[in-house]
């Protein structure tokens, strides 16, 4: 009878593990708002992405991203069940929509944004010049391009 409450218990703990477990990650999770600025001309489409550590970063792989219409001066983005931490968010008015960020003789020739207002000597900045904390709950960032 003792192996049988043993058993039970076990089966008890392990079918609630998984249900603990995403309910602990829900309450951690952020809600992350992202409204880009200064979009001009409002024309093509805007790229964000967040970037959840350095080494991701210098490799262009974000954690999560999305594309939206340049049709206004500003363009909102929403990202949920983001894990707190440090991340850099990015953004690229990309105006002739063919998916990357465009460069001439003098540089960039389309407008782009991180977090901070970081800016870069020759390329992006430095993760931990443009890198924010974002903790559990709703947060609100405002890039502006």
């Amino acid at each position: 009878m003792t192996c049988i409450r043993l058993v039970a218990s076990i089966a008890t703990l392990l079918a609630a593990t998984p249900f603990a477990l995403y309910a602990q990650d829900a309450v951690a999770s952020a809600d992350v708002a992202v409204t880009v600025t200064g979009i001009d001309p409002q024309e093509g489409d805007v790229m964000v992405a967040l970037y959840a550590d350095e080494e991701s970063y210098s490799r262009f792989q974000r954690f999560v991203g999305d594309i939206a219409s340049a049709d206004a001066a500003e363009v909102s983005f929403e990202f949920t069940g983001v894990p707190p931490g440090r991340y850099v968010v990015g953004a690229v008015h990309d105006v002739d929509e063919n998916g990357r960020l465009n460069y001439g003789e003098m540089g960039p020739t389309e407008d782009y944004c991180f977090t901070n207002d970081a800016l870069g000597e020759g390329g992006p900045p430095d993760f931990a010049d443009a890198s924010i904390e974002i903790e559990a709950g709703a947060q609100e960032i405002t890039l502006n391009c």
